[in-house]
């Protein structure tokens, strides 16, 4: 059959069967890439603390606590929630905290940057240094007593009269990325308010050891920070195991499985189990815009004469 060629100066193909095969199933592979990738993406942005999905089930358990606070409101108890938390049989997309279970864990809003840090006592907070830095401390908001952000109900709300950071703290470095922060005005203790232990002991948290980290951090590429407080299960490892030099005792690494910490995590704890009370023995220092399945931590302990010294 002739066919007439176009004003426009291009003639019609006309395909034969052969080819015409050829590209239904080159069509058909594409398609199907196509259709993988975007299963493969959309499994792939379940992110933040503990969130990174996996369906097969945890072989690792959380420290038991069984302490009982009778007395939460004293300044001398520490570690010991009156909720105990619970937590989910298979690491899939973390697990949402429990109210109250975390009472000791704070929101820190420095406007653009989101983190978590948590209370050491009734007016200081612990968080990361990468957090607070070059950010002048009068524009910065510290939210306690909640599990949810948007849940402004019974939010207690201080603004900061100092922060203190090491002064070898380099932001382009993992290293001294802890910060002491001020409140205003020192929070009464209550069921959703209480503080954290921490040590002195440099010989904690030991490799192998478990912990529970929590945090508000995103929880995929796109989204912004997690609404509700979310925690995980990890193991502590070696500084080597996330690229940390081993020279330096200040930095431990921890992590389990496909379990990640991502932006908004940072500056919130890793806590074990020391006497029958939750000791935060670390401080999620991650980075701003990425995340990591096992990440660094700043180890508290090692710092324990600073944050005395900014407590004074």
């Amino acid at each position: 059959m002739n066919y007439r060629v176009p004003a426009y100066g291009v003639a019609p193909v006309v395909a034969k069967a052969g080819t015409l095969k050829i590209v239904i199933i080159v069509a058909v592979v594409i398609g199907t890439i196509v259709v993988i990738g975007a299963l493969g993406i959309g499994l792939g942005v379940g992110f933040g603390v503990g969130l990174h999905i996996n369906t097969g089930s945890s072989t690792l358990s959380a420290p038991t606590i069984t302490c009982n606070a009778t007395n939460i409101s004293s300044t001398d108890v520490c570690g010991c929630p009156t909720t105990a938390g619970k937590y989910s049989s298979r690491i899939f997309s973390g697990s949402t905290a429990t109210a109250s279970s975390w009472p000791w864990m704070v929101v820190v809003n420095a406007g653009s940057r989101t983190c978590s840090g948590f209370l050491i006592d009734p007016q200081y907070v612990i968080t990361a240094a990468n957090c607070v830095y070059n950010i002048n401390y009068n524009t910065i908001t510290v939210y306690l007593g909640i599990t949810k952000i948007s849940d402004t109900t019974d939010r207690v709300t201080r603004s900061l009269a100092n922060v203190t950071i090491p002064s070898g703290y380099v932001s382009t470095s993992p290293y001294n990325d802890i910060a002491v922060l001020k409140l205003n005005e020192s929070v009464t203790f209550s069921s959703t308010i209480a503080q954290c232990c921490f040590s002195y002991n440099t010989a904690l948290p030991t490799v192998g050891e478990t912990a529970v980290i929590s945090g508000w951090g995103q929880t995929s590429f796109i989204s912004g920070i997690s609404d509700s407080l979310r925690q995980a299960v990890v193991q502590v490892k070696s500084p080597s195991a996330c690229g940390i030099s081993s020279t330096n005792s200040s930095l431990f690494c921890a992590g389990y499985g496909s379990v990640e910490t991502c932006p908004g995590d940072n500056g919130g704890p890793l806590m074990i189990s020391t006497n029958n009370t939750w000791t935060c023995a670390g401080v999620i220092i991650g980075g701003s815009s990425v995340c990591y399945m096992i990440g660094g931590y700043t180890q508290l302990s090692s710092y324990y004469d600073f944050i005395l010294l900014a407590m004074v």
